[in-house]
């Protein structure tokens, strides 16, 4: 059994990337979405404040997501909102059971609830489809919209505030989806059959998001509270203990008994 590779971690400027990177993130995103180089490469350059690199052992690219930083002030919250935008988010398949975005996220937030409290930190994304709802579904203790719980009137209020913000023209305001000109994504990514409808979480996105099938998305948020801090920590301790006691020669040697 091959060893499962460790993942880097970088936040970058965009300014900083050199063409190649570029390329080979665009090399990455591009068979998977309906989207021209020329587009991907506009929207790495001028799309975001930062963007957070996925590097293997090996120091090759093999994941990229966006991030934009906004501050708001929104009704039903006491702070003012710390609102991070993730966009553009593709990892190669062999590297997502790592949990890459857990790190990610640990990396870019605690700092700021440590040195920055007069902020109440919140990540958002408009998810195309189910698979990075599912990824904040599971990955936390409390997000908005879902099906476990109502969504408090301050994140309703959130979520209308940042639709009608981002997008004015084409924000559905009585489903908090956003109507998309055409789809991004390509056919073979995310399809939901109907075996996933079984599922509660990619059921309710499938009812919360209706034009799913069009490219259209859902609002999703999450407080980057201590309550998630702690949970996303937990999960990837846990997974890195795996991880690592798998490596051991008794592991190993159980395994070959057992095969």
């Amino acid at each position: 059994m091959s060893r499962q590779q460790s993942l880097r971690i970088k936040i970058v400027f965009p300014g900083s990337l050199s063409d190649s990177q570029i390329q080979r993130m665009c090399d990455l995103y591009v068979p998977h979405h309906n989207i021209s180089v020329e587009q991907c490469e506009h929207r790495i350059r001028e799309g975001f404040d930062k963007l957070i690199l996925y590097i293997s052992e090996q120091g090759e690219i093999v994941g990229f997501n966006g991030i934009r930083i906004r501050v708001h002030k929104v009704k039903g919250f006491l702070r003012p909102l710390k609102a991070v935008y993730l966009g553009q988010l593709y990892i190669d398949g062999t590297y997502r059971g790592q949990h890459p975005l857990h790190s990610a996220m640990l990396k870019l937030m605690v700092p700021d609830k440590l040195f920055r409290p007069w902020y109440k930190p919140v990540i958002w994304a408009d998810s195309i489809t189910y698979k990075p709802y599912l990824l904040v579904a599971r990955c936390t203790r409390e997000f908005y919209p879902g099906p476990d719980a109502p969504t408090p009137p301050a994140f309703q209020n959130l979520i209308q505030h940042l639709g009608k913000t981002y997008y004015p023209d084409t924000f559905d305001s009585a489903t908090g989806t956003v109507i998309k000109p055409a789809n991004l994504i390509r056919d073979h990514v995310a399809p939901i059959k109907q075996a996933h409808m079984r599922k509660p979480y990619i059921r309710y996105y499938a009812e919360a998001n209706p034009g799913y099938e069009q490219g259209n998305g859902l609002i999703m948020t999450f407080p980057f509270s201590w309550q998630n801090t702690i949970y996303i920590t937990k999960q990837l301790l846990r997974f890195r203990f795996r991880r690592r006691l798998s490596r051991t020669p008794l592991s190993r040697r159980l395994r070959h008994i057992l095969a």
